[in-house]
This record gives C-alpha cells, sequence and structure tokens, in this order.
C-alpha cells in the first residue's frame, strides 16, 4: 500500500501539488485633489476636482453639478497634482483664475480652457 504522504511528495516533485488560490490584489479607493478659486462680487466661486491617479477631473461653478473636463486623449495612470490661482487683471477690475494640471511622473503640464465651449485640459508643450 502507498503512503499517503509518498503521493503528495510525488506530486509537489512533478509541480502537481495543488498550490493555494492567488489572491487579486486590494483595490485601493479612488482620491481626489480639489482646487477652490475664490469669487468675487460679480462671480462666483469655482472648484476643480481631479482624480490624481487618473487625472480625470470635473468643474462646478456657484455649487452647481459637476461638469467632466474633457481630455484630447486619453491619461496614462500617473500622479497628478491640480493647482489653481486667482487674481485681478492689471486694472484691479476683473477678477482672473488659471487652473493647472501637473502630471509628478512626466512632468507634463495642462491648462484648463473653458468659456469658448466644452470644459477641457490643453497640454503646455515645452519649447526647444
Amino acid at each position: 500500500m502507498v503512503r499517503l504522504g509518498v503521493i503528495v511528495a510525488l506530486f509537489a516533485l512533478l509541480g502537481l501539488a495543488p498550490t493555494a488560490k492567488a489572491q487579486a490584489p486590494a483595490q485601493t479607493p479612488d482620491q481626489y485633489q480639489i482646487s477652490i478659486l475664490p469669487g468675487s462680487v460679480s462671480q462666483a466661486f469655482i472648484l476643480v476636482r481631479m482624480n490624481i491617479t487618473s487625472g480625470a477631473a470635473a468643474v462646478s461653478v456657484a455649487s452647481q453639478p459637476f461638469i467632466t473636463i474633457t481630455d484630447a486623449t486619453p491619461m496614462n495612470s500617473s500622479v497628478y497634482r491640480v493647482y489653481g490661482s486667482g487674481h485681478y487683471d492689471s486694472g484691479a477690475t476683473t477678477r482672473e483664475w488659471d487652473v493647472f494640471r501637473f502630471d509628478t511622473q512626466s512632468g507634463q503640464v495642462w491648462m484648463f480652457v473653458c468659456c469658448t465651449g466644452t470644459p477641457s485640459w490643453s497640454e503646455i508643450v515645452a519649447g526647444k
């Protein structure tokens, strides 16, 4: 009579031994960053919310529902940051603001474009 231990050892030697089922890696929850651009007496505040892994972003003006900011090409998975600044024009009469998305791994930078159609990102290409 063949012992069970010998059979298990033989299977292990041939690479046929049962193995523990591989577990799928744990999904990490999405993480976001937000940029808040203050309003003025005549203009509402603006929020830009961005997924820091996918670079996907959306904008909200005066607490209205978020609108997706489109990308000309699909974004790579990376580590993105969003930066915004608000300031007055040179005559100190009109509130202006800028929003930038920065890829911390590739160094790419995009400027938020709006008010002339669909909100989108426009890449700022490095000079030669």
